[in-house]
């Protein structure tokens, strides 16, 4: 019997389980007994002789290599096979899909938690201790994401500014600009549209960012003065923070430098720049000497003309310990905002791709 890794449409190997949100167990006032769900599908049981797996288990390891959680897989449901059926093998190879759920108490430490399949064979028969042997283990990694959740009145606010299917029209203004920044330093933004911040379920997996409309006039100096938003940062140990703009104000700033008709892309980008500014502070970037530097423009900076279109100062070569990285600087002036971004996310400073 051997193990495989499935492949996606493309022909690539799944190497990430795919989160699927908070089951409440119907108890939504209680986050106690609280699961997180994902669908593993990374892995294809081959046996030449049709044998199913005697035996396999699922586990879950923190980001420390500490086994968390376990369950049996014939306890799990595979959702391409609408059965019980993941241990399953048949010569020319079986794809299995096991949803999972993991309670929330077991994933509390930010970092990469990782599942891994476990399996005897069922050829007791040809060994010589009549002993079922164990099959190569295989493994997913549930990688930390960004999570923005979109309060309803900075999402209503915005309506105005666009036409078309709203959350579609959203995602396409807003939210895939600011997915353009950070995609650039390797960091996944995962977008939820709530009616209340009391529905936001917080996991282990990454940050969480409550994102909302700021009443007119409001001003916050912990952003260096900026009057167009504010945030709060997330404390060490915490995986909650809140980003408040002002989208009046951002759009009559917009119109002013301007000066005539301007168009909505500028506007989008207006808005867009403005969010990345307060999930930037919110996640420990602050406004430093060098965003002073006006050869390079740098979503820290105050708002001006550089906030009606993409921020990006392409990328710098850094040297670690006798390797050579191209970082990518994206919207941000220097690696170490970049590096506190993605640690603070629970990601590594380096992406393995940046390496030359």
């Amino acid at each position: 019997m051997s193990v495989e890794r499935s492949a996606d449409k493309e022909g690539k190997p799944r190497m990430k389980a795919e989160y699927r949100g908070v089951d409440d167990n119907n108890t939504p006032e209680d986050e106690s007994d609280d699961n997180h769900i994902y669908f593993v599908r990374f892995y294809e049981l081959h046996d030449k002789k049709g044998r199913s797996a005697s035996y396999g288990v699922m586990k879950l390891f923190d980001p420390d290599l500490k086994m968390v959680w376990e369950k049996r897989i014939e306890e799990l449901y595979c959702e391409i096979h609408g059965s019980n059926d993941g241990l399953r093998a048949i010569e020319e190879g079986i794809e299995h899909g096991l949803v999972v759920k993991v309670p929330v108490s077991v994933m509390k430490n930010l970092g990469i938690y990782r599942f891994v399949v476990c399996l005897m064979d069922n050829h007791f028969d040809e060994y010589k201790g009549h002993e079922k042997k164990p099959v190569l283990e295989l493994n997913a990694n549930v990688e930390p994401k960004l999570y923005v959740w979109v309060g309803p009145n900075i999402f209503r606010k915005l309506i105005p500014y666009i036409k078309g299917k709203e959350i579609e029209i959203f995602r396409k203004a807003f939210a895939g600009k600011v997915n353009k920044a950070f995609n650039k330093i390797k960091v996944k933004i995962e977008w939820n549209f709530v009616e209340s911040k009391k529905e936001i379920k917080v996991g282990a997996k990454g940050i969480h960012i409550y994102l909302e409309d700021l009443p007119k006039g409001t001003e916050d100096i912990a952003i260096a003065g900026y009057k167009y938003a504010t945030a709060t940062k997330i404390p060490r140990g915490a995986t909650l923070g809140e980003v408040l703009v002002n989208v009046d104000a951002v759009i009559g700033a917009a119109d002013n430098l301007w000066k005539i008709g301007v168009p909505n892309d500028y506007k989008e980008w207006a808005v867009a720049n403005t969010i990345i500014r307060g999930m930037s502070y919110a996640l420990s970037v602050e406004y430093h000497e060098h965003c002073k530097d006006i050869n390079l423009r740098c979503v820290m900076q105050p708002f001006g003309q550089h906030y009606l279109n993409k921020i990006d100062n392409g990328k710098t070569v850094y040297i670690w310990l006798f390797k050579k990285y191209s970082i990518p600087l994206s919207a941000w002036h220097s690696v170490e905002e970049v590096f506190k971004i993605r640690q603070r996310i629970g990601l590594g400073r380096f992406h393995d791709k940046w390496l030359e």
